[in-house]
């Protein structure tokens, strides 16, 4: 009976807020905004401008799109359109958003209200991502005038708040598995978000995060991209992925961005921490010559053991000299296994800024060089081959 009131009142709303020649069209009611020249003549009206009045329900646990005739198209002029959405609850909030939105400025306008009346009337170009709550039903009224028109709107509505993200914190303990979701998970996400999750260790660098991908439908324009302490480790998109594990040394970021059209279903994923393998005993390595000198990685050219932590220690026995390191092949997991160099004799000096790859090429500033090799506790690879050798600065 409540419902019936709302959609009586709303429909005399309408039919007050544009007064001007009521005709029937096709079984539906078509209300000409007053003009200079009226239009008299229903049969020549395009189905663009005939929008009259509608009733949408909304279900919990669906977000649903609005957008004017023909977007993204531009819209036709003298249009009168009204549009209910309601809950099958009372109680229940209605909370639109605008995903896009540009009328010509003050002369097409959109309309909105709720159970306490007018909330806003929007006209000319309205930022993304703003909101609008009724109390059991929102109504969205559009009128155009006779000249001018723009590329429309696009709104998306749905019972209950939205759902946002920004910026989280997150710090797990270790022994313990934690799920980190989409918004609206496992419903349909939402446009223009921009999300991220930063999970710590409690140690950056005796800790790994581990984490996997256990439900993945994403658009192909809408992203996660997933971050170390360095740098982005991985960029995941669609429904079909390579790989469901990655790990990360002390930090994960993980980033979230949608734009501002069709969604999915979303993510699942489950992080936890755990302790990274005790690095063995550095490997200390001479370079007596100006020849190139062989390192690689355990089992080379067969795959490396996982859970591993390896160390060497170059140091050029010439005074004055540097050292030169050539990649001649290179073959890591790339999201999870790190091979890391430092300009100095051990870790505590700083980190070269090195991507190795097969062919590269990279020089300390001294007479030592420090590498580390980390391997996580999943997916090994071929490993590497290092050649190095004593050179002048």
């Amino acid at each position: 009976m409540l419902h019936f009131n709302i959609l009586a009142s709303m429909l005399l709303l309408w039919t007050i807020v544009n007064l001007g020649n009521a005709v029937p069209y096709h079984g539906a009611l078509v209300v000409k905004s007053v003009s200079p020249n009226p239009i008299t003549d229903t049969t020549s009206l395009t189905d663009n401008q005939v929008c009259g009045y509608q009733t949408l329900e909304a279900q919990k646990g669906h977000h649903y799109y609005l957008t004017s005739p023909n977007y993204p198209e531009q819209y036709s002029n003298d249009l009168s359109c009204l549009w209910f959405i309601y809950s099958s609850s009372p109680q229940e909030l209605i909370t639109l958003q605008v995903v896009d939105f540009e009328t010509e400025n003050k002369w097409d306008s959109v309309s909105l209200y709720n159970d306490t009346g007018e909330i806003t009337t929007l006209s000319g170009s309205v930022s993304t991502n703003k909101q609008f709550i009724g109390t059991g039903y929102i109504s969205v009224n559009f009128v155009t005038d006779e000249s001018g028109t723009a590329r429309g709107f696009n709104l998306t509505y749905q019972v209950g708040p939205v759902e946002t993200c920004d910026f989280e914190h997150l710090y797990p303990d270790m022994g313990s598995h934690y799920f980190l979701s989409s918004p609206n998970y496992p419903y349909q996400y939402y446009n223009n978000i921009d999300c991220w999750w930063h999970i710590y260790a409690v140690s950056l660098t005796q800790q790994f995060i581990a984490l996997h991908i256990l439900d993945f439908e994403l658009q192909y324009y809408d992203s996660v991209y997933l971050y170390n302490q360095n740098e982005r480790i991985a960029t995941l998109y669609g429904n079909t992925l390579e790989t469901k594990e990655f790990s990360a040394m002390g930090y994960m970021g993980v980033n979230f961005k949608t734009d501002n059209s069709v969604t999915n279903k979303g993510f699942n994923f489950t992080y936890e921490v755990f302790l990274s393998p005790v690095c063995n005993q550095t490997e200390y390595l001479y370079s007596y010559y100006a020849n190139y000198n062989n390192l690689t990685s355990i089992n080379y050219p067969n795959n490396y053991p996982n859970a591993l932590c390896t160390t060497w220690s170059i140091h050029s026995v010439f005074y004055g000299y540097i050292i030169e390191l050539y990649v001649a092949d290179f073959d890591i997991e790339k999201c999870c296994d790190y091979l890391e160099f430092f300009d100095g004799p051990t870790s505590n000096y700083p980190k070269i800024q090195f991507q190795p790859q097969t062919s590269s090429y990279v020089s300390s500033t001294s007479t030592d060089m420090f590498i580390v090799f980390f391997t996580d506790d999943s997916v090994s690879h071929k490993g590497f081959q290092l050649m190095y050798r004593s050179v002048q600065p």
